[in-house]
């Protein structure tokens, strides 16, 4: 029993790294459209989000209840980043978390943007949709010059 290629392309998005950069070739290879494998992509990269995001709070709160140093550590980081930059992020969170997302940068993508989110304190939903919004730009990207190669090599044989 074989699973449909949405379902894989679905799962396949939500692997670290690889993830839609993955998950739309492989689709469109399995037969799916571009579309479809763009859709199932960003949908299964978004649920790793929500996952992420709504994981976030409780691992921190038990890690600050359970040692004093990262006690310590997230109480720093929440203070520092909230206080001097929460004003920033208010302003700019909405262009700025997208774009992180997007870009093809070490650490950047769904998780990073994630963790980003919450250390800002960002709502869930507004980092859930921030975070969607910057999927689907590469999704995009991914889906057009996937469909370009696929072209040029079924040109070339």
């Amino acid at each position: 029993m074989s699973l449909p290629p949405e379902i894989i392309v679905f799962f396949a998005a939500m692997t670290p790294f690889a993830d839609i950069k993955l998950s739309i070739p492989l689709g469109m290879q399995l037969g799916l459209t571009g579309l479809s494998s763009a859709m199932f992509s960003v949908a299964g990269s978004t649920t790793m989000c929500a996952v992420v995001l709504a994981l976030l709070g409780p691992a921190s709160r038990f890690g600050m209840r359970k040692s004093q140093f990262l006690n310590k550590y997230f109480t720093k980081i929440f203070e520092e980043t909230r206080t001097n930059h929460g004003e920033r992020i208010n302003k700019y969170g909405a262009i700025f978390i997208p774009i992180f997302v997007a870009s093809p940068l070490p650490g950047s993508g769904v998780t990073g943007g994630a963790i980003l989110s919450f250390i800002f304190g960002i709502e869930y939903f507004k980092s859930l949709a921030l975070i969607t919004i910057g999927t689907a730009i590469p999704a995009a990207i991914i889906t057009l010059g996937a469909k370009s190669v696929f072209i040029f090599i079924h040109w070339l044989f």
